[in-house]
């Protein structure tokens, strides 16, 4: 009786081969990583602005005049290719997508902020502040001034000429969106009712240029102006100077009421936070 058995230079042959696809996987692996974290930057490029930091779950963002960048964790900023040149200014974060506006309009993430591409139908390109809930939607612009959208952006209707100097996130009540909080540069924080048709003077600080507010209390509101900032927890009935870091070019909350403060150095943005109300900040 007979037995096969591999000849000892085909079973050397096997084993190299083996080895050989051991090595070409392990490489992909490896290339796969640095592909996975080559972009990734300790800084944030911005340009030489810094207009807004915000946040949607774990991802947080900034963006300036020139570029914006978002982090999944500490210290590990990816660019945004697609909003280069944007000078991003508004963020307003939905259910399902992520609207932005700056000077080159108005643009539209739905994979979380990775990418974006522009928001076709608006009756004005220059668009510097942006709010949403739901269906309803605003955004206001130094040329045209106040819009609002009851479809989601389909259909926009011009409100008044007021709101060439609102900047930043447009807060929209999700309850009642016709109420609206607005940075007017011009008249400090400002509210409305009625959507848009008419506002009321809040105060906070001179020349605000971004607003947001705690997510999980809407009476915490911030305000930031370039070298300035203030807060209200009584949904604006009341300010008082909050303490931030030097550069500080936006602050906004977090999902759990943490403050978070973007802060330029040069034409890169870090981010630093505070758990006292600004008493004391620490790095991100």
């Amino acid at each position: 009786m007979s037995t096969n058995r591999a000849s000892p230079r085909r079973s050397k042959g096997l084993i190299a081969g083996f080895v050989v696809l051991v090595l070409l996987a392990l490489v992909g692996s490896w290339a796969l990583v640095r592909e996975l974290t080559s972009s990734d930057t300790a800084t944030a490029f911005v340009g030489d602005d810094l207009h807004a930091v915000t946040q949607d779950g774990d991802r947080v963002f900034v963006s300036g005049h020139s570029g914006a960048a978002y982090a999944d964790r500490p210290g590990a900023w990816r660019s945004i290719s697609t909003l280069d040149g944007a000078d991003a200014m508004a963020w307003s974060v939905g259910r399902s997508d992520i609207i932005v506006g700056g000077h080159q309009g108005a643009f539209r993430s739905t994979d979380g902020g990775m990418t974006f591409a522009p928001v076709a139908g608006l009756p004005v390109t220059d668009v510097h502040a942006v709010g949403t809930a739901g269906s309803t939607a605003y955004f206001a612009s130094p040329t045209g001034g106040f819009y609002s959208s009851k479809d989601s952006g389909v259909t926009w209707e011009q409100v008044n000429q007021m709101g060439g100097s609102f900047m930043g996130s447009l807060l929209v009540d999700p309850d009642s969106p016709s109420a609206v909080l607005a940075a007017d540069m011009l008249q400090g924080v400002v509210r409305t009712s009625d959507g848009g048709r008419t506002w009321t003077v809040l105060g906070g600080i001179e020349g605000p240029m971004g607003l947001n507010w705690n997510p999980s209390d809407h009476q915490q509101i911030v305000v930031t102006a370039s070298r300035d900032a203030g807060i209200s927890l009584d949904g604006g009935t009341s300010w008082f100077a909050l303490p931030i870091p030097a550069g500080t070019g936006s602050v906004t909350f977090d999902a759990t009421g943490r403050l978070l403060a973007a802060v330029l150095t040069g034409r890169t943005a870090t981010v630093m936070t505070s758990n006292d109300l600004g008493a004391t900040w620490s790095p991100l």
